[in-house]
């Protein structure tokens, strides 16, 4: 899109996204539960049509245990297919699985060791923040991570 937010071909996307996050802790131990619904939709500016291009679900379960300096972390997510491409017979199902562990040197330094991976579907292209920019349809990145943070 140019500056005024118009692409090339005239159109523009109306993006939507509603999250509901939740979470429990027993001692040490912290259960979440988190919801996310997005939608995207996109109008020809000449025509004046508006067609849904995205409308999916995802839902997911944050885990962490912590005692003393030690925190380990786990994370779970599952996006449902796309109802935009539900016609189509597309698989844009996906999910993703973390797991982490970090030690506190100090009150604001930590290092952590992290491992993500998603599973997509044929038609899924979800990729990690700091994943591949070539990333295709149906291929299911990972990461391994080393962490040292320091917060001021």
């Amino acid at each position: 899109p140019d500056a005024s937010g118009l692409s090339a071909a005239g159109t523009t996307a109306k993006h939507r996204g509603d999250s509901l996050y939740g979470w429990y802790m027993w001692g040490g131990l912290r259960v979440g539960l988190a919801w996310n619904k997005s939608k995207v939709d996109t109008s020809v500016i000449a025509t004046g049509t508006t067609t849904t291009t995205s409308n999916r679900n995802v839902w997911g379960i944050p885990i962490s245990y912590n005692w003393g300096n030690h925190t380990v972390y786990g994370d779970f997510y599952r996006a449902r297919n796309d109802k935009a491409t539900a016609a189509a017979g597309l698989d844009t199902k996906a999910s993703l699985f973390g797991v982490t562990y970090a030690y506190d040197l100090s009150k604001r330094t930590s290092v952590a060791v992290s491992y993500a991976r998603i599973k997509n579907g044929a038609a899924a292209a979800y990729n990690l923040f700091t994943g591949n920019a070539g990333l295709v349809a149906g291929e299911d990145p990972r990461t391994w991570n080393v962490v040292m943070a320091h917060r001021f």
